[in-house]
């Protein structure tokens, strides 16, 4: 919230996954003077990081940790938060699936800013398909356990086997 202002800067959907141990991003937008893909002139940066910052904070008071985890509008998208946010490409339940473990956390809130890197998805961003409710997601996966089973192999989620990711379905 901007002080002395009612305007909408952003909005973001969250959901508390009991399930899953994580808080899941239904749903994020800036408005269109905040989003650096429909403006020249930003009226304010960081408004994309924040609302990360906001699910990692969400995820923190329902117990997860700093879980949180949701689905791309596009394989773009997706690689752009791997580098900014260091989350893991899952690609388990649905195309374009990721989660940004605990470990992770911190850098929500050091990486409030996109730096203008979100201009190479202005047309990706066009097609961008409707958001994937929480009820939708008719199947659940351990996650922190894929993610764990990942690093002690030395590898990325993305590099495991189909097989060894449906092995965490439950």
């Amino acid at each position: 919230m901007v002080e002395g202002s009612v305007d909408i800067q952003v909005l973001v959907a969250v959901a508390a996954d009991k399930d899953m141990q994580a808080v899941y991003i239904a749903w994020m937008c800036a408005s269109t003077d905040n989003n650096k893909l429909l403006t020249a002139n930003v009226r304010y940066l960081g408004v994309g990081g924040h609302l990360f910052a906001i699910a990692a904070q969400k995820s923190v008071d329902s117990d997860f940790g700093g879980f949180i985890y949701g689905f791309a509008a596009n394989q773009d998208l997706l690689k752009h938060y791997a580098e900014v946010f260091n989350d893991e490409m899952l690609g388990a339940l649905r195309l374009y699936h990721l989660a940004i473990d605990e470990a992770n956390a911190k850098t929500y809130w050091k990486c409030m800013t996109m730096n203008g890197q979100m201009k190479k998805y202005r047309e990706s961003l066009i097609n961008m398909p409707e958001p994937i409710l929480l009820s939708q997601i008719t199947q659940k996966m351990n996650m922190r356990g894929l993610i764990q089973y990942a690093k002690e192999k030395g590898v990325k989620v993305a590099q495991l086997t189909e097989s060894e990711k449906r092995s965490f379905l439950k």
